[in-house]
């Protein structure tokens, strides 16, 4: 980053939503992305944190038969300049309802607060791999 002189994580996660009108027709929309910026400094402790909320045992999946946006789970800290907050709700999709993580990392002196990145919970087991090598990778290299 440029501005502060400071080296980042970037997660990038890109959806796009379909919709069914009619028994034959679909129709899709343009993907939509959202980002999360995670400076290297904190990056470690992300991971601790998105680690313990992976390995909170939940209620029954069969149990989520509520309203969408319904809060399952909800995990908040403060590292450094950064609130971060990680949240599993359950949300209404095609097949029925689904668990949904949501990600947002709110920079306190920033006025802007971004929107979430959000992914099906189903996935974060392989978002956590994802991120252990990435964090790896910047041990290897030398960065952190």
């Amino acid at each position: 980053s440029k501005m502060d002189k400071t080296e980042v994580i970037l997660i990038k996660v890109s959806s796009v939503k379909f919709y069914q009108h009619s028994k034959r027709q679909v129709t899709q929309y343009k993907p939509v992305e959202h980002q999360m910026i995670i400076p290297t400094y904190a990056y470690a402790r992300f991971i601790l944190m998105f680690c313990e909320v992976a390995k909170t045992v939940l209620p029954p999946a069969m149990m989520d038969v509520r309203e969408g946006n319904y809060e399952l789970l909800s995990k908040q800290a403060y590292i450094s300049h950064d609130y971060v907050d990680i949240k599993i709700k359950t949300s209404e999709a095609q097949n029925g309802i689904e668990r949904i993580v949501s990600m947002t990392m709110d920079d306190e002196r920033k006025t802007k607060t971004p929107k979430p990145v959000t992914f099906p919970w189903i996935h974060m087991g392989k978002v956590l791999i994802a991120m252990r090598r990435v964090h790896e990778d910047l041990k290897q290299t030398g960065y952190i």
